[in-house]
Parts: C-alpha cells; sequence; structure tokens
C-alpha cells in the first residue's frame, strides 16, 4: 500500500525538474492555475459565440484575470474538429485584447488561445508536448486555465501562446 504512494509523490516531485524554468510573473507559467471569468452583457451571447465561428466576428465582453478588469474584449469560437466533435458547449475559445481597445494587452499578449482538450481527457498532451518542444525548436508556451462564463463554471481550458512574431522573439 505504501508503494503506490512513494510511487505518486515521487512522480509529482519529478515533473516539474523536466519543465523549462519561467518566471511567476510569466502569463504561460506552467505552474499557475489562472482563473479567467469572461462576462457578456448579451443574453444571446453563447449563440453570437456559435455564430462568431463562421462569421470571425468577435463578440465584445470583459475579462477579469489576476484581479485585473480589461473591458471590451473580443471572443470568438474557433476550431473545426474541437468545435464540431464534441456534444458539449465547451469549445474553443480566441480571445482578442486590443479589439475594441486599441494597444490594450494582457500581460504583453494580445491574443489567448484556449483549446478545450477535444480528443485529449487528460489535457496534457498540449502541455507536455510543447514543453519537450522547446528545448529543440522554437513552440509555444502553455499552460491551464479556469475559464467562468457569466459566473459559470465552463471548465479547464489548455492556454495556448498564439504563434506569431512575439512567440519567436521568446
Amino acid at each position: 500500500m505504501r508503494l503506490p504512494v512513494f510511487l505518486a509523490a515521487t512522480f509529482a516531485a519529478a515533473v516539474p525538474s523536466f519543465l523549462p524554468a519561467q518566471s511567476k510573473a510569466d502569463f504561460y507559467d506552467e505552474g499557475t492555475l489562472r482563473t479567467m471569468y469572461l462576462t457578456f452583457s448579451s443574453s444571446s451571447w453563447y449563440g453570437d459565440l456559435v455564430a462568431s465561428r463562421l462569421s470571425g466576428k468577435m463578440v465584445q465582453g470583459n475579462l477579469v484575470i489576476d484581479g485585473q478588469l480589461f473591458q471590451q474584449i473580443g471572443v470568438r469560437m474557433t476550431g473545426n474538429n474541437a468545435f464540431l466533435g464534441t456534444t458539449s458547449q465547451k469549445k474553443p475559445l480566441s480571445i482578442k485584447m486590443d479589439e475594441f481597445i486599441s494597444g490594450q494587452s494582457l500581460k504583453g499578449y494580445d491574443n489567448i488561445n484556449l483549446h478545450n482538450g477535444f480528443n485529449d481527457p487528460t489535457l496534457m498532451r498540449e502541455v507536455i508536448g510543447y514543453s519537450i518542444l522547446r528545448n529543440y525548436m522554437p513552440a509555444p508556451k502553455c499552460n491551464f486555465m479556469k475559464v467562468y462564463i457569466n459566473n459559470t463554471y465552463w471548465g479547464l481550458y489548455v492556454n495556448i501562446q498564439q504563434i506569431d512574431k512575439k512567440m519567436i522573439d521568446d
């Protein structure tokens, strides 16, 4: 009975050793579980988000994260297999911090990509895969994010850095 406890403790202690060192201030720190609160004023917000996937039009909302309020951010649903392949309302989300307010960013990031973990019940594949890849080539940083929409817990998402010039510079 003590062996499984020992193995679990050993594994838990070993996991951080293969993760790249990151500052706690980094938005994508793998050791930090952040909570994001999205709010929409429209009563048809979910239908608006579903429609946004095909139209590309962002739905205006507000975001609170780490105690900081960001007003007038843009949100839309994304994905193809991850969107259509699940009957759950938990769909991938794209957040554009500066969609309605020019220059607005979150810890220096303009785009936030929240993956719903479609076809990966562990939600670990992207986090571990990108962590390994970053040892050999430029690859996005990622971590986990608890997401609430209009005060309802929507689930745990994988938060993946936008692949852009900032990622390459990092």
